[in-house]
């Protein structure tokens, strides 16, 4: 979403505070304000809902250029505490949230539906034998042999 302010007003400021909890720097300072359904602290700004740890980032640094987004460091989604904060892709989020192992599913042999572990995977990519071979001796179809020798499916991390 294309954040349109760039300053908050002294009033404003003050409002804002009002909603959280102030700690030392490295500590959360948890909002206490009202909760967005995902679980994001929100504050209204002149007729808008805002994120409250944008509102946090833009006191404190100014202005967010239209293609990033402010991520927490802490990965508390109530901390506007705006030392846990910094600004990063859409790329850098999701990257983000998987080295951290949050909000992404399981990769390979991890996820709930895999039916191959790992050294299936690269048996079958070294395998010189037939995909009907493979997939008989696996238990998987001909064409899902096919898309992992091919690469389409279940690349290894």
């Amino acid at each position: 979403m294309k954040i349109k302010i760039n300053k908050i007003s002294l009033p404003h400021i003050l409002r804002f505070r009002k909603y959280y909890v102030k700690g030392k720097d490295d500590e959360w300072w948890n909002w206490t304000g009202g909760i967005y359904g995902k679980g994001y602290g929100q504050f209204r700004y002149c007729g808008d809902s805002y994120l409250s740890h944008i509102i946090s980032w833009i006191i404190k640094n100014g202005h967010i250029p239209d293609d990033l987004l402010v991520l927490h460091k802490c990965d508390n989604r109530v901390c506007v505490n705006p030392n846990h904060l910094f600004l990063g892709s859409q790329h850098d989020n999701l990257i983000d949230m998987r080295d951290k192992n949050r909000g992404v599913q399981p990769l390979g042999e991890r996820h709930h539906n895999a039916k191959l572990s790992d050294s299936d995977i690269l048996l079958i990519r070294q395998s010189n034998d037939s995909s009907y071979k493979l997939s008989r001796k696996l238990g998987v179809s001909q064409s899902h042999i096919n898309a992992i020798k091919s690469g389409i499916r279940r690349k290894i991390y």
